[in-house]
């Protein structure tokens, strides 16, 4: 199911032509996202800001997770066991589970995010203020995924720390070098990146709690080279330090061409992969 900010129209997919139990609860879930677009304006989050993924990561929670929990709702008040096992049988499919098990975990875990963790963000508020507090946010939406991951990051107001990568920073690398492009990482992906780096998944998820802000930029280089400069920043020296550590040993499992700096006495790590990483590390100051 879809609903269409842009076209204000609501689809509904049925693979089997009719309308059951499955088709009945995606519409209740999309019937909500209209309700969301109607009131709060669903185009107002900036969804689509290229250069801010982790924040649309936590506003599309924001939606995912009021719209599963009224789905939740009307599932318990309107389906019978029978309509329940229906909708469990589809969502077995094997083709769908496999699909699943294929695709990497950076785009499997972050589209599972928002209706997994979504769901327990808004349920937080939902204690706190019934639905006048999931409403409220869409005034103040979540800015993180480390907000939605601890929403009482969210409800004592911990913005992410702004980053910038210096703007010089190709320049400085030689000829030939450009800035390819910016983006925020967050708490989410950089843990995924940990777990792909073989970092096991409770000390991934430890490591990068202590997420303060990051910003990475994608820098283009002669002769088709590529390289990745990365700063992040940390809630204590302590975090930081332990960031450092299991992104070292990510950038070993991940076999990449590499380099992770932390100036002495600060809260910031520097990761530099690809061409030209221990110059770009270097100017980073790490």
């Amino acid at each position: 199911g879809y609903y269409s900010p842009e076209r204000d129209e609501l689809f509904v997919v049925s693979a089997a032509g009719g309308v059951g139990p499955t088709q009945r609860v995606t519409y209740a879930h999309e019937y909500t996202h209209q309700l969301q677009d109607q009131n709060f304006g669903i185009e107002k989050l900036g969804l689509d800001a290229a250069d801010q993924s982790d924040r649309s990561l936590a506003r599309l929670a924001l939606l995912e997770g009021d719209a599963v929990t009224v789905q939740t709702r009307w599932m318990q008040e309107n389906l019978t066991a029978e309509d329940l096992g229906q909708i469990f049988a589809d969502a077995s499919d094997p083709a769908v589970l496999e699909a699943l098990r294929r695709a990497p975990a950076i785009l499997r875990d972050t589209a599972f995010f928002p209706y997994l963790d979504g769901p327990i963000f808004a349920s937080t508020l939902m204690v706190r203020d019934g639905f006048n507090g999931v409403d409220a946010a869409y005034s103040a939406p979540p800015d993180s995924t480390e907000q939605i991951l601890h929403p009482e990051k969210y409800l004592d107001r911990d913005p992410p720390i702004v980053i910038n990568v210096p703007a010089d920073l190709p320049s400085k690398l030689g000829p030939g070098w450009s800035d390819g492009g910016a983006d925020t990482l967050g708490e989410l992906q950089l843990r995924i990146w940990l777990g792909e780096g073989g970092v096991e998944s409770t000390a991934a998820s430890r490591a990068a709690a202590g997420w303060g802000g990051d910003r990475l930029m994608l820098l283009d280089g002669p002769a088709g080279a590529t390289a990745i400069a990365l700063i992040t920043e940390w809630d204590s020296l302590a975090d930081a330090s332990e960031f450092a550590a299991a992104a070292k040993a990510a950038l070993a499992g991940l076999k990449l061409t590499g380099f992770v700096g932390q100036t002495a006495g600060s809260a910031q790590v520097h990761l530099a992969i690809g061409a030209s990483a221990a110059d770009i590390v270097a100017v980073l100051g790490g």
